[in-house]
């Protein structure tokens, strides 16, 4: 089993977070993120690591995301976190806002196109998947990490097709909770994700020697081909 621990800077790190109250705002260089789950002040967290590292194929073992309190805002809110589906996967760090993924493409939910009440990632089954990864209560004490332990079948489902995770505020409490970003200047409490994984075995190669004149040439069966 191989452990891969994912903890991005501001160079490497994908993270930002939109706001219905801001539509046209883009928050991706800042250094906390923030969830609010009240209606009209709805915030949603984008979340996505490099996972080109793991094998195609790779048993997918655990998988735990980990969200670090600033000492500010909401305490104990619960959060949910959710694989984002493909048709709302072209979002960016630099261009997603309450309107647009990218600056340019809406919302796959946002029915009218328009910005309204179902923009931001928020629609289940269309934005993201309707299949909660992992939940819990949110520590904003300083420096508290919250492990998030993710569904596994979920988690290789994204390895496959990797278009980032939603982290939403599940109550409409009005306040913001907010958990350091990857711009953050303590490397120890920016988003981790710690995957646990087991590669497929290679085939058993069989070797066969052929020979014409002075020459000879070898041909290997299974994974690797000729050598």
């Amino acid at each position: 089993m191989t452990t891969l621990t994912l903890q991005p800077d501001a160079t490497d790190g994908i993270d930002t977070y939109v706001y219905e109250a801001s539509a046209n705002a883009n928050f991706g260089t800042g250094v906390t993120l923030s969830l609010i789950g009240y209606a009209a002040l709805r915030q949603r967290v984008l979340i996505k690591f490099d996972l080109s590292s793991i094998p195609a194929g790779a048993t997918i073992d655990s998988a735990t995301l980990t969200l670090y309190g600033q000492g500010s805002g909401a305490d104990n809110t619960p959060l949910a976190v959710h694989r984002i589906l493909a048709a709302s996967g072209s979002w960016t760090e630099a261009g997603a806002t309450w309107n647009f993924q990218d600056g340019v493409a809406r919302w796959a939910g946002d029915a009218a196109s328009d910005g309204g009440t179902d923009a931001g990632c928020t629609q289940s089954g269309t934005d993201f998947s309707a299949t909660t990864m992992a939940s819990g209560n949110f520590d904003n004490a300083a420096g508290v990490g919250t492990d998030y332990v993710l569904d596994v079948t979920e988690f290789a489902l994204m390895v496959t097709a990797n278009y980032g995770l939603l982290v939403r505020n599940t109550t409409g409490v009005a306040s913001a909770t907010q958990p350091a970003s990857s711009d953050n200047a303590t490397a120890a409490q920016r988003p981790k994700l710690v995957v646990e994984y087991t590669a497929t075995a290679s085939a058993p190669r069989e070797v066969r020697t052929y020979a014409e004149g002075s020459l000879r040439w070898a041909e290997a069966s299974g994974t690797g081909g000729w050598t």
